[in-house]
Parts: C-alpha cells; structure tokens; sequence
C-alpha cells in the first residue's frame, strides 16, 4: 500500500497495489490490480491490468484509450416504438450498457454497432436522459449521454381532434349536399309549373286568335 506518496512513476507486475491520498505521475502495471483512494494519477498504462476501484480519484491519461461513444436518435420528439442506435469504439471493451435516466434498457458484448427498439409508449410524456455506459476490462468505463423527449399522449391528442374535424367536415358535407339536393328539386318543380303556365297562356292566346279570326268570317 502507498499512502501520502507524491511519486513520479511506479510498475507493478502480477500484484494487488492500493495507493492512497496521493499524486502519481505514471503508472505501468502488468498482470496486475490498482486501487485508487483519493488520488490523482497523471498516466497509467494498463497491459492485462486492471483499476480494481476508484474513489475520489482520476487518471488523466490512459492507454488503452478509453471507448469512444456515439448515439443516433431521431430528431424532434418521440412517438411509437423508435431505433436507437450505438457505436462503441475502443480496445478492450467488456460490456456496452443503455440507460433511461436511471433503468437499465439494455446490455452488449463488446465494441460495434448495435442498435435498440425503444417503445416509448411504455413512459409518461416528458424529457429523459440516455445514457450510453462503455466498460473496459481495465476497469474505466467512458459515457455519452443525450436528451429525448416523448410525446405520445400530444400526438395522439392532435389525432383525435384531427378525426373530429374530418367527422364535423363530413357531416357539414353531407348537409350542404342534401341542402342542394332540396334546392334543385325546388327549382325544378317551380321551373315545371312555370313552363305550364306559359304553355297554357301560349294555348289561351291561340284560341283567342282562332276565335277572332272565325267570328271575322262570320
């Protein structure tokens, strides 16, 4: 155990080392398991090693690089089961974890493209957190994190009022088309009466005609 050390380099080679309350410039551990208490490492390099524990500590260099993270999601808000999709790169990953805020989604082997169904329907409406968690065998681990908001109870309120605007459009349709209907049927019959009173008139004035032309005669 080192306590209160201030060390520029240490290698360790198949043992357990815990290093407390201190600053270290390098470490090279090989076969080996670290424990960090409160202590800043600048470098390590991890070869089949691995960062047993790490408590109020931070190492601001290591090889293998931590993973690199990515996140695909659609844009806008979220409705309906949805893809989401995870690129991990990196050496010596474990183990690949999604989260919704703080519930575990999901797990995956390794570093790669995966991708996850997200069914937000099972979720109330509101903005969640999610959360990519990549673990390497040294134990660091690497996250990237995105923000997605659900909207399924909106949208299926704007669906709704769009079906009652196309019933009310259909019924008032339907109205005019039985409105004109009547119109049509009344204008015809009055066009039918008018047309017999101009016959019977035009006959009238016929006879009238024959009946001055025969009294003429007589």
């Amino acid at each position: 155990m080192l306590v209160g050390s201030n060390v520029s380099s240490i290698t360790v080679e198949n043992a357990n080392i815990t290093i407390v309350n201190s600053q270290v410039a390098s470490i090279n551990a090989v076969n080996s398991n670290i424990n960090l208490i409160s202590t800043t490492v600048n470098s390590a390099g991890l070869t089949n090693s691995k960062i047993s524990s790490e408590i109020n500590s931070k190492i601001l260099s290591v090889s293998p690089s931590l993973p690199t993270i990515q996140i695909n999601v659609p844009l806008g808000n979220l409705t309906g089961t949805v893809n989401i999709g995870i690129t991990v790169s990196g050496s010596q990953v474990s183990q690949v974890s999604l989260y919704l805020d703080n519930q575990l989604l999901t797990t995956f082997s390794g570093s790669g493209t995966f991708s996850y169904q997200l069914d937000t329907t099972k979720y109330p409406d509101g903005t969640y957190t999610l959360t990519v968690v990549a673990q390497q065998t040294t134990g660091l681990f690497n996250k990237t994190s995105t923000y997605v908001t659900f909207s399924n109870q909106l949208n299926q309120g704007l669906q709704s009022a769009h079906s009652e605007i196309q019933s009310v459009s259909s019924t008032l349709n339907n109205n005019l088309q039985s409105v004109s209907s009547t119109l049509d049927s009344r204008l015809s019959s009055q066009s039918s009466i008018a047309t017999g009173a101009l016959i019977a008139a035009i006959i009238a004035l016929a006879l009238g005609i024959v009946a001055i032309f025969i009294g003429r005669r007589k």
